[in-house]
């Protein structure tokens, strides 16, 4: 097969988009490398179908005639590829179509890190492929795509997409040992993960989160905000942060439904607070707010809920298996874990004393309270709420995005001081 040289130094930094969370982070490490030298060029790359393309800023695969990974780099010709998730079967067919084209790779760690054992709630995730089976096969045409241009025989893309697939059941079992040239990771929580698995302590660099570089900067208005949510301002705000359980193969339908309906009626038995319900992105309202029609109550429940602001605004919070618990620590608040199902715990909340953990819905309402008025509680927590954070985001010093531009730079260097070859034309099957 013909080989072609690329045009050499390319300054594209090309961003895989696989949640909210990648979009936050190109958005201030590209203020940054920008500032930092304006002929670089950064833009995303959207691999599922619900996340829009925005003009020149995020592309999306989708809008592409041919969806082969290798094809689409070439064209693209990126100096560096950042991906917030390499596991993902679409998002580890670019990063072996990276690889083939000699393109660098950093794989920045967006979110939550954690272990996630084997068990049989995992098995779960086959209904949901089976439900989703349309975007199963999408996703698996662009990994077919990608591995049918490289160098993998067919055996091999098959043994390499069966190993993913069992990845989709067993979170952490592919995590990190994709290849990426480098790996940023959040604090050293994450990287002592990726160590225990396998991944060499030299790939991986700690560099906080880009993402919440200046939150504690940030001026936010709690009345205002919420006299803009119709809330009283003299009740405290109890705020629900979902978790795309459903989404995210862990739960059933009907499983979320049963969590609603739990925690709805903890909150029935609490008229001293009122509440708020922030829908995770990935997630759908509609269950939400149908249970609190049902109810007869008038209380915000939607996704365009400004985060921060929210947060900031209430006097506890309610999550799970979700950043938005450290986002929570962050910002000083009380956080309670619900876990009503036995789940084994992806983050150490509990376990560290940074958070309240209530297993039994009807452990709820005592709780809220708990938290709300002893102040020993709050104390305990507050102690290990600073070496938690440092634990899992380095340092709060705002210059998260400093450090990943300069890493990515780094990493870069490779393409740039040397002339590279794509492949030109598919293989003659």
């Amino acid at each position: 097969m013909k080989r072609n040289r690329l045009p050499e130094k390319s300054r594209l930094v090309l961003f895989l988009l696989s949640s909210g969370s990648d979009e936050e982070n190109m958005r201030c490490i590209s203020k940054y490398l920008l500032e930092r030298d304006a002929s670089y060029e950064v833009k995303g790359l959207a691999i599922e179908r619900h996340q829009p393309g925005d003009g020149e800023t995020v592309l999306n695969i989708w809008n592409y005639s041919n969806r082969n990974p290798v094809e689409v780099l070439s064209r693209l010709n990126p100096g560096v590829m950042v991906t917030g998730d390499d596991s993902g079967i679409p998002y580890r067919a670019f990063v072996e179509a990276a690889k083939f084209l000699d393109v660098p790779t950093l794989l920045l760690v967006s979110g939550v890190t954690g272990r996630m054992p084997f068990s049989v709630e995992n098995f779960k995730g086959g209904l949901w492929l089976a439900q989703h089976w349309r975007s199963t096969f999408e996703r698996s045409q662009l990994l077919w795509a990608s591995l049918r241009s490289t160098r993998y025989s067919p055996l091999q893309a098959a043994w390499f997409t069966v190993r993913l697939f069992v990845g989709k059941f067993y979170h952490p079992y592919l995590s990190g040992k994709s290849g990426c040239s480098r790996i940023a990771v959040p604090g050293d929580y994450a990287r002592n993960l990726f160590i225990e698995q396998g991944v060499p302590p030299d790939s991986i660099v700690i560099t906080g989160q880009p993402r919440f570089d200046g939150i504690l900067s940030k001026s936010f208005d709690r009345t205002a905000f919420r006299k803009q949510l119709k809330l009283a301002p003299d009740k405290p705000v109890v705020s629900l942060l979902t978790d795309a359980q459903v989404e995210h193969r862990l739960w059933t339908a009907r499983r979320r439904r049963d969590f609603i309906s739990k925690v709805l009626v903890s909150f029935s038995e609490l008229p001293e607070a009122q509440f708020v319900i922030k829908i995770h992105p990935h997630e759908s309202p509609t269950d939400y707010q149908r249970a609190v029609r049902e109810k007869g109550w008038d209380i915000p429940v939607s996704k365009d809920i400004p985060l921060h602001e929210l947060i900031n605004a209430s006097d506890v919070v309610l999550t799970g298996v979700s950043t938005t618990g450290l986002e929570t620590l962050i910002f000083n608040k009380p956080l309670i874990i619900l876990n009503f199902y036995n789940q084994a715990e992806y983050i150490p909340y509990v376990s560290s004393g940074v958070a309240v953990g209530v297993d039994k819905a009807r452990e709820l309402p005592a709780a809220i309270r708990k938290v709300l008025r002893d102040p020993q509680t709050k104390e305990k927590t507050a102690c290990n709420r600073e070496t938690f954070l440092h634990q899992h985001f380095y340092l709060q010093d705002g210059k998260a995005s400093q450090r990943v531009s300069n890493l990515i730079l780094e990493v870069a260097k490779k393409r740039f001081e040397q002339p590279q070859e794509i492949q030109e034309g598919m293989s003659d099957d």
